[in-house]
């Protein structure tokens, strides 16, 4: 295979006259046209990284997205990318502008998980961007899990918007300009990079999801679905093509995962308040049960002295009850007790009375009858 056919596979399934009109400069950027091939190296931007590794791995062919020239030169020096690229007689060609507008939406949407039906009826989103639907739709969470799955990133920004997503917008790169045309269109929200501030709050204002997933994320897989597409043509079967494993995101990997490390640190701060709150909850609960266990002590002790003195009135009113019974027992016996002497004295005057009139010679009888006349 030659340069000239892979030129002319990209020509075909994303034309290079789609960049007429854009301030772009896609094409057969260095090299020579008809150079055979050896293999392929497939990147988002020529760095000396890549060259490099394309050096390494024989391949004297690099397919980028972003073009390696894309002002006109005014001069060539040796610490320049191009200086490198033409002194190791290595072909570059770029495919910017034409493959956002005929393939990276679709690419996007693929990486995402939408079906062949449901990317093949999306709508468009002016030049670039696409709008697809989905009937289940996404939450926020289930969304944004499968972007940072999708496009291989922790790094993502967004403002909140509906709490159910059907119409999912994408476009590569920088396409926060065509939110309102998303809006417009029905969509539920908008995934892309390099998002400004302004951008997200207008955003916030429309109640509208605007996703920065970056740009690099979102265009990088520019390398796997070029990839697919060559590997899926009879004419490359067989060819030697890979994946830049140098290119890597100007954003260093410490700054991402500082980021990452703040959106960790943001949702343990949002999870910690949610806590707090549930926390002084408890509390207020705690302290309406403690109140309550405080009247029902009270209560209780209240309670308690009122048994104690009622034990106590009953005790003095029985106290009270005994004596004056014993008094009244004592004053009844006493009476009784008389009554009984005055009998008993009474009994003995009349047997004294009785021996007396016997010795007078008296009988029984006229004793008895004595007796009963003077009672």
């Amino acid at each position: 295979m030659q340069t000239s056919d892979y030129f002319n596979f990209i020509n075909q399934i994303a034309p290079f006259s789609l960049q007429d009109g854009h301030n772009d400069n896609s094409g057969f950027l260095v090299g020579n046209v008809n150079c055979p091939v050896d293999s392929v190296l497939l990147c988002l931007d020529v760095t000396h990284a890549v060259v490099s590794e394309a050096i390494e791995l024989g391949a004297n062919l690099i397919i980028s997205h972003h073009p390696v020239i894309f002002n006109p030169l005014r001069k060539l020096m040796s610490d320049s990318v191009v200086y490198e690229l033409a002194k190791n007689a290595l072909n570059v060609i770029s495919a910017h502008i034409n493959f956002d507008v005929a393939q990276m939406a679709t690419a996007m949407l693929e990486r995402l998980g939408f079906s062949r039906q449901e990317i093949e009826t999306a709508q468009n989103l002016g030049p670039y961007g696409l709008i697809a639907q989905t009937s289940d739709g996404f939450s926020q969470n289930e969304l944004l899990a499968k972007i940072k799955t999708a496009f291989a990133t922790a790094n993502i920004r967004y403002t909140k918007g509906k709490d159910k997503l059907r119409n999912v917008a994408v476009c590569s790169g920088a396409g926060a300009d065509l939110m309102g045309l998303a809006i417009e269109s029905n969509a539920d929200c908008l995934i892309t990079g390099d998002v400004r501030r302004h951008h997200f709050v207008e955003a916030m204002n429309r109640n509208f999801m605007l996703i920065d997933a970056g740009h690099y994320a979102t265009e990088f897989i520019f390398c796997e679905h070029l990839k697919n597409l060559l590997t899926q043509a009879k004419e490359f079967s067989g060819e030697k093509i890979y994946i830049s494993k140098r290119d890597v995101d100007a954003i260093s990997a410490d700054t991402e995962e500082k980021l990452g490390e703040l959106e960790d640190i943001s949702g343990l701060r949002r999870t910690a308040n949610k806590n707090i709150l549930k926390a002084v909850g408890e509390v207020k609960r705690l302290n309406n049960n403690m109140e309550f266990i405080r009247e029902v002590e009270a209560r209780e002790v209240q309670l308690r002295e009122e048994k104690s003195a009622l034990y106590s009135a009953e005790k003095k009113g029985r106290e009270e009850g005994e004596k004056k019974g014993m008094e009244k027992g004592m004053e009844k016996g006493m009476e009784k007790g008389r009554e009984e002497g005055r009998e008993e004295g009474r009994e003995e005057e009349r047997t004294e009375i009785i021996e007396k009139l016997k010795k007078r010679g008296m009988s029984e009888q006229e004793i008895m009858e004595l007796l009963n006349d003077e009672s």
